[in-house]
């Protein structure tokens, strides 16, 4: 779906698209801030495709970045994925279901807000 959004297809192409992840990643190049307007239409939550990929291609990259939007409160069944979230690492100890569902429950920009979130605390705590 990604893919799809990033090239110039008819409708009949885009249904029968086939995109290899290499072949996106050379496409991309470098410089590429990456909206998503209405994140949770990817899914809810994103499945474990989506957010790798987010990752992989945009959030663990140089030079590529990734926005977002949602333009109402996502309902999410996240008991197994918002625990999964919390245990990476002390930081994300105090997530929140709300929180998770504003990152996207994408792994690295949950631990990258709430790690952030912890350094300034303790920084302003000085």
């Amino acid at each position: 779906m990604i893919a799809v959004q990033l090239g110039n297809y008819t409708p009949v192409q885009a249904l029968n698209l086939v995109v290899d992840r290499d072949a996106l990643d050379r496409h991309l190049g470098d410089g590429v801030v990456l909206l998503i307007d209405e994140l949770n239409n990817l899914g809810v939550p994103l499945d474990t495709d989506a957010r790798q990929l987010l990752r992989e291609m945009f959030l663990d990259k140089a030079g590529r970045y990734l926005a977002f939007t949602s333009h109402f409160p996502v309902s999410v069944d996240a008991a197994s994925s918002l625990s999964e979230l919390r245990g990476m690492s002390v930081a994300c100890e105090a997530l929140t279901e709300d929180s998770a569902a504003w990152l996207g429950y994408i792994p690295s920009l949950v631990f990258c807000t709430m790690a952030y979130s912890k350094v300034r605390a303790i920084a302003s705590s000085k």
